[in-house]
């Protein structure tokens, strides 16, 4: 397995994809949140799923509920069909804060990329 702080550089971001009132006029600044990540579980990428100097990119979209778990995964565009498996069977795992409108739990939809880049030797 890689080790992932000297070989591999992992990038999640989250991107709130439906931003419940974030325009509403009676909405407040501090009013809306997207989800975030509580705790997760990083891909057991084994060593000779990416060649040196190997980049991959997965982009997954995620459902997640009023309680901040995860209720629907799906993939909407992947480099790699393996390195897409291993990182969906992590993402099961993940656990979120809950999107708040209003200071109210909101379910919500969030795209999460991933980028792997393997280090040249």
């Amino acid at each position: 397995m890689f080790v992932m702080n000297s070989v591999i550089k992992l990038a999640v971001v989250i991107t709130l994809l439906s931003p419940v009132g974030l325009f509403a006029e009676d909405c407040e600044v501090s009013c809306c949140k997207a989800p975030t990540v509580v705790n997760y579980s990083k891909p057991e990428i084994p060593a000779d799923m990416l060649k040196s100097g190997e980049t991959a990119e997965i982009v997954l979209r995620c459902a997640i509920d009023e309680k901040g778990q995860l209720i629907g995964v799906k993939t909407l565009s992947t480099s790699h069909d393996k390195l897409e498996a291993v990182v969906l069977a992590a993402v099961q795992h993940w656990t979120f804060d809950a999107s708040l409108e209003k200071g109210e739990p909101q379910r919500a939809t969030v795209n999460i990329p991933f980028k792997f880049t393997v280090a040249s030797k």
